[in-house]
């Protein structure tokens, strides 16, 4: 193991691994409605190539909005099973929380064209700046200022 490193979970570690996987156990009916809602987080997650994880980053918060609305519901409707499946059964409430992923992944495919548009922008307007001046200059100081 000359190159790798391994990582072991300290006790902090699995302890909230137990206290999530027991939590998952107590609140099955909200976990199934998790899994169900956040599959196109869980996609983004396992086909992400970047080491970022810009596309979990950018598809998760607006996924995970779009899914809570109904995890309430759920609550309010007395946490079971049977209201889990009533609630993803409907087409509407699976538009709503893959929509929301849909709004993450457009974010995710706009912004860098958008911040690439303002900076290919910002440089030529910067280009256009420093060529009025170097004109400006050789009005004032003659063609002698502009050459190497």
């Amino acid at each position: 193991m000359s190159g790798e490193k391994r990582h072991r979970m300290s006790w902090r570690g699995w302890l909230i691994l137990v206290f999530v996987l027991a939590s998952m156990a107590v609140m099955l009916s909200t976990t199934a409605l998790l899994f169900v809602g956040l599959l196109p987080t869980f996609a983004a997650f396992i086909s992400g190539r970047d080491r970022e994880r810009s596309a979990t980053l950018s598809i998760g918060p607006p996924n995970l909005c779009g899914v809570m609305p109904f995890v309430i519901l759920l609550w309010h409707e007395g946490h079971s099973m049977q209201g889990m499946l009533g609630i993803i059964s409907q087409p509407f409430n699976l538009v709503v929380m893959y929509g929301a992923a849909a709004i993450g992944l457009a974010i995710y495919h706009l912004v860098p064209a958008a911040v690439v548009a303002v900076s290919a922008h910002q440089a030529e307007a910067q280009a256009k700046a420093q060529e009025e001046y170097l004109r400006a200059l050789r009005e004032m100081w003659g063609d002698e200022v502009a050459e190497e």
